[in-house]
Protein backbone atom coordinates (compact mmCIF):
# COMPACT_ATOMS: atom_id res chain seq x y z
CA UNK A 1 0.00 0.00 0.00
CA UNK A 2 1.04 3.56 -0.69
CA UNK A 3 -0.18 5.85 2.11
CA UNK A 4 0.77 9.52 1.80
CA UNK A 5 0.03 12.26 4.36
CA UNK A 6 0.72 15.99 3.95
CA UNK A 7 0.01 19.35 5.54
CA UNK A 8 -0.69 21.97 2.88
CA UNK A 9 -0.81 24.99 5.21
CA UNK A 10 2.19 26.74 3.60
CA UNK A 11 2.04 25.06 0.17
CA UNK A 12 1.94 27.15 -3.02
CA UNK A 13 -1.47 26.66 -4.64
CA UNK A 14 -0.17 27.83 -8.04
CA UNK A 15 2.31 24.94 -7.99
CA UNK A 16 -0.44 22.48 -7.06
CA UNK A 17 -2.86 23.61 -9.78
CA UNK A 18 -0.26 22.67 -12.41
CA UNK A 19 -0.66 19.05 -11.31
CA UNK A 20 -4.44 18.84 -11.86
CA UNK A 21 -6.38 17.52 -14.83
CA UNK A 22 -8.59 19.93 -16.77
CA UNK A 23 -11.71 18.52 -15.08
CA UNK A 24 -10.18 18.85 -11.63
CA UNK A 25 -9.14 22.44 -12.32
CA UNK A 26 -12.68 23.28 -13.47
CA UNK A 27 -14.16 21.74 -10.33
CA UNK A 28 -11.62 23.54 -8.10
CA UNK A 29 -12.48 26.91 -9.63
CA UNK A 30 -16.19 26.32 -8.98
CA UNK A 31 -15.65 25.78 -5.24
CA UNK A 32 -16.37 28.67 -2.88
CA UNK A 33 -14.81 27.90 0.50
CA UNK A 34 -11.05 28.38 0.90
CA UNK A 35 -10.75 25.33 3.18
CA UNK A 36 -12.66 23.08 0.75
CA UNK A 37 -10.57 24.35 -2.17
CA UNK A 38 -7.34 23.59 -0.34
CA UNK A 39 -8.45 20.11 0.66
CA UNK A 40 -9.65 19.35 -2.87
CA UNK A 41 -6.51 20.73 -4.53
CA UNK A 42 -3.93 18.95 -2.42
CA UNK A 43 -5.80 15.66 -2.13
CA UNK A 44 -5.98 15.57 -5.95
CA UNK A 45 -2.28 16.46 -6.24
CA UNK A 46 -1.44 13.43 -4.08
CA UNK A 47 -4.02 11.26 -5.86
CA UNK A 48 -2.74 12.20 -9.32
CA UNK A 49 0.88 11.79 -8.23
CA UNK A 50 0.32 8.27 -6.94
CA UNK A 51 -1.53 7.20 -10.09
CA UNK A 52 1.12 8.80 -12.29
CA UNK A 53 3.83 6.87 -10.42
CA UNK A 54 1.98 3.59 -11.14
CA UNK A 55 0.74 4.18 -14.70
CA UNK A 56 3.02 6.92 -16.05
CA UNK A 57 0.08 9.27 -16.70
CA UNK A 58 -2.64 11.25 -14.95
CA UNK A 59 -5.94 9.48 -14.17
CA UNK A 60 -8.28 9.18 -17.15
CA UNK A 61 -11.37 9.47 -14.93
CA UNK A 62 -12.71 11.96 -12.40
CA UNK A 63 -13.72 11.20 -8.83
CA UNK A 64 -17.35 12.17 -8.30
CA UNK A 65 -18.40 13.95 -5.10
CA UNK A 66 -20.14 11.60 -2.68
CA UNK A 67 -19.44 8.54 -4.85
CA UNK A 68 -17.12 5.60 -4.20
CA UNK A 69 -13.75 5.82 -5.92
CA UNK A 70 -13.65 3.66 -9.04
CA UNK A 71 -10.95 1.03 -9.17
CA UNK A 72 -8.67 1.03 -12.20
CA UNK A 73 -6.65 -1.63 -13.98
CA UNK A 74 -3.08 -1.19 -15.15
CA UNK A 75 -0.95 -3.99 -16.60
CA UNK A 76 -3.51 -6.55 -15.47
CA UNK A 77 -3.45 -5.36 -11.83
CA UNK A 78 -6.48 -3.75 -10.18
CA UNK A 79 -5.85 -0.71 -7.94
CA UNK A 80 -8.07 0.90 -5.31
CA UNK A 81 -7.80 4.35 -3.74
CA UNK A 82 -9.09 6.33 -0.78
CA UNK A 83 -8.83 10.02 0.16
CA UNK A 84 -9.37 11.79 3.48
CA UNK A 85 -8.76 15.29 4.80
CA UNK A 86 -9.12 17.31 7.97
CA UNK A 87 -8.27 20.98 8.39
CA UNK A 88 -5.11 21.54 6.34
CA UNK A 89 -4.13 17.88 6.22
CA UNK A 90 -4.76 15.45 3.37
CA UNK A 91 -4.13 11.71 3.09
CA UNK A 92 -4.33 9.40 0.08
CA UNK A 93 -4.03 5.60 -0.05
CA UNK A 94 -3.52 3.36 -3.07
CA UNK A 95 -3.53 -0.43 -2.78
CA UNK A 96 -4.09 -3.58 -4.82
CA UNK A 97 -7.10 -4.52 -2.67
CA UNK A 98 -10.01 -2.39 -1.40
CA UNK A 99 -8.83 0.22 1.09
CA UNK A 100 -10.40 3.04 3.09
CA UNK A 101 -8.66 5.70 5.16
CA UNK A 102 -9.79 8.45 7.51
CA UNK A 103 -7.75 11.23 9.07
CA UNK A 104 -8.98 13.35 11.97
CA UNK A 105 -7.39 16.12 14.03
CA UNK A 106 -7.57 15.10 17.67
CA UNK A 107 -9.11 18.07 19.44
CA UNK A 108 -11.18 18.45 22.59
CA UNK A 109 -14.85 17.74 22.05
CA UNK A 110 -17.90 16.44 23.90
CA UNK A 111 -17.38 12.87 22.78
CA UNK A 112 -19.68 11.22 25.36
CA UNK A 113 -23.03 12.32 23.94
CA UNK A 114 -21.89 11.87 20.35
CA UNK A 115 -20.58 8.35 20.91
CA UNK A 116 -23.76 7.32 22.74
CA UNK A 117 -25.81 8.63 19.81
CA UNK A 118 -23.71 7.15 16.97
CA UNK A 119 -21.81 4.09 18.21
CA UNK A 120 -23.08 0.75 19.54
CA UNK A 121 -23.12 0.33 23.31
CA UNK A 122 -20.01 -1.88 23.41
CA UNK A 123 -17.97 0.74 21.50
CA UNK A 124 -19.10 3.53 23.81
CA UNK A 125 -18.22 1.39 26.84
CA UNK A 126 -14.75 0.66 25.37
CA UNK A 127 -14.18 4.40 24.86
CA UNK A 128 -15.28 5.25 28.41
CA UNK A 129 -13.09 2.55 29.97
CA UNK A 130 -9.95 3.32 27.96
CA UNK A 131 -6.96 5.19 29.38
CA UNK A 132 -7.46 7.94 26.79
CA UNK A 133 -11.18 8.29 26.00
CA UNK A 134 -10.70 11.17 23.54
CA UNK A 135 -8.18 9.26 21.43
CA UNK A 136 -10.32 6.12 21.66
CA UNK A 137 -13.31 8.12 20.43
CA UNK A 138 -11.34 9.15 17.34
CA UNK A 139 -10.24 5.55 16.72
CA UNK A 140 -13.86 4.35 16.68
CA UNK A 141 -14.96 7.39 14.67
CA UNK A 142 -12.27 6.72 12.05
CA UNK A 143 -13.18 3.05 11.85
CA UNK A 144 -16.83 3.96 11.22
CA UNK A 145 -15.85 6.45 8.50
CA UNK A 146 -13.74 3.75 6.80
CA UNK A 147 -16.56 1.21 7.00
CA UNK A 148 -18.86 3.65 5.22
CA UNK A 149 -16.28 4.19 2.46
CA UNK A 150 -15.87 0.44 1.95
CA UNK A 151 -19.59 -0.29 1.62
CA UNK A 152 -19.22 -0.19 -2.16
CA UNK A 153 -16.82 -3.16 -1.91
CA UNK A 154 -18.87 -5.60 0.23
CA UNK A 155 -16.46 -8.52 -0.22
CA UNK A 156 -13.44 -6.47 0.82
CA UNK A 157 -11.29 -8.01 3.54
CA UNK A 158 -11.13 -5.65 6.48
CA UNK A 159 -8.17 -5.26 8.80
CA UNK A 160 -8.59 -2.27 11.08
CA UNK A 161 -5.55 -0.16 11.90
CA UNK A 162 -5.25 3.17 13.68
CA UNK A 163 -2.25 5.29 14.47
CA UNK A 164 -1.80 8.53 16.39
CA UNK A 165 0.58 10.82 14.54
CA UNK A 166 2.07 13.73 16.45
CA UNK A 167 3.40 16.58 14.33
CA UNK A 168 3.69 19.63 16.55
CA UNK A 169 1.36 21.35 17.16
CA UNK A 170 -0.99 18.76 15.61
CA UNK A 171 -2.15 15.38 16.86
CA UNK A 172 -3.77 13.30 14.13
CA UNK A 173 -5.58 9.98 14.14
CA UNK A 174 -5.07 8.07 10.90
CA UNK A 175 -7.36 5.07 10.50
CA UNK A 176 -7.33 2.44 7.77
CA UNK A 177 -9.35 -0.60 6.76
CA UNK A 178 -7.31 -2.72 4.38
CA UNK A 179 -6.21 -6.23 3.45
CA UNK A 180 -4.34 -8.07 6.24
CA UNK A 181 -1.22 -8.36 4.06
CA UNK A 182 -1.11 -4.68 3.11
CA UNK A 183 1.78 -2.69 4.51
CA UNK A 184 1.00 0.08 6.98
CA UNK A 185 3.64 2.78 6.76
CA UNK A 186 2.27 6.33 6.37
CA UNK A 187 4.70 8.60 4.52
CA UNK A 188 4.68 12.26 5.62
CA UNK A 189 5.56 14.57 2.74
CA UNK A 190 7.31 17.88 3.36
CA UNK A 191 5.88 20.88 1.50
CA UNK A 192 8.60 20.92 -1.16
CA UNK A 193 7.76 17.33 -2.17
CA UNK A 194 4.00 17.98 -1.95
CA UNK A 195 4.26 20.91 -4.35
CA UNK A 196 6.14 18.74 -6.86
CA UNK A 197 4.43 15.39 -6.30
Amino acid sequence: MHLILANFDQADADQGIKRLTAGQTERLLSMRGEKARGQFLWSRVLYNGLIRRITGSLPSFELQAGQPHPSFIYNGQTYFTSISHTGQWVAVALDTSPVAIDIETIKPRQWQGLSEFIFPEHATRWIEESTSPLESFYIVWGQRECEIKLQSWPTAPRLFRASKITTKPHDLMLTCLCHPQSTWLPQLLPITLLENF
